[in-house]
């Protein structure tokens, strides 16, 4: 009797230890595979809008107070533009020469960073009077331009974004963005907003979320609804366009040659 019950009790305190370190196990496990945090879907509230040049073939869109900048591209086409938030009427434009087809465009310090296709060339301006201020030159084709404030971050339509130097457009580093693991390509227009890069993705109705510390798509925006209803009929006329607009903490988007700019809140899906 005495050993029948030492037997079962060395079983059962066996079987607990297999129990706790199971358990263990499990717990260590589920920690491992954690990785990052989701990626945030957020949903949108089209809160105004207003009349947009229907023959501009937007590139680069931003929102500095009440006033808009717009690069326009291809080639004999291209121009800078700017206008009130009243209306789509440009109140100063620059055409560019036609050797140049115009892309993504951003502001800093007062001075307007336009970037050309395959031109190589960065083109920069008055932010006042769109008068010439340089010319510098860069590798690789220009897309989307945004700046954090200090850097001039660039895509080219792959899966890349490049961070410059403003004074010499020097090449520091870059990133590969991914989402969940996978590379995203064709990243177009690019708008910094509160430490997160929003880009377009070229011939696509989705606005992405990235860290710029990583690459990571950390948020998505769908915006096919409005694209269905938004979109024209007319060949290449895709979403493209993001300005933040920081007074109301809301974004403007567009397309190329639609007639209208959408102004939406953004709050994540429950």
């Amino acid at each position: 009797m005495t050993q029948t019950s030492g037997a079962f009790n060395t079983v059962n305190r066996w079987s607990c230890r297999t129990l706790w370190l199971t358990g263990l196990l499990m717990a260590l496990a589920a920690c491992a595979d954690t990785g990052p945090p989701g990626i945030i879907q957020y949903q949108f509230q089209v809160e105004a809008e207003q009349s947009h040049d229907p023959s501009m073939f937007t590139q680069g869109l931003l929102k500095r107070g009440s006033r808009f900048y717009e690069s326009g591209g291809r080639y004999g086409q291209s121009r800078l533009i700017s206008y009130q938030d009243n209306g789509r009427q440009a109140d100063r434009e620059r055409s560019l020469a036609a050797r140049y087809f115009a892309e993504g465009l951003t502001e800093l310090n007062n001075e307007l960073y336009l970037l050309t296709w395959r031109e190589k060339t960065l083109l920069v301006y008055d932010a006042d009077t769109l008068q010439p201020v340089r010319q510098l030159n860069y590798s690789g084709e220009g897309w989307g331009l945004t700046d954090d404030g200090e850097r001039l971050i660039r895509s080219d339509g792959s899966a890349q974004l490049y961070f410059h130097t403003p004074d010499d457009f020097r090449l520091t580093h870059q990133v590969t963005v991914t989402e969940n693991g996978k590379p995203v390509t064709r990243l177009n227009e690019l708008e910094y907003v509160d430490g997160a890069v929003w880009a377009n993705i070229w011939y696509s109705d989705r606005l992405i979320q990235i860290d710029p510390d990583n690459g990571r798509v950390i948020g998505s925006l769908d915006l096919s609804e409005l694209v269905r209803t938004a979109q024209p009929a007319t060949a290449g006329a895709v979403l493209n366009g993001i300005a933040y607009d920081a007074e109301r903490d809301q974004f403007w988007v567009t397309g190329k040659l639609w007639p209208t700019l959408y102004r939406l809140s953004l709050t994540p899906k429950p």
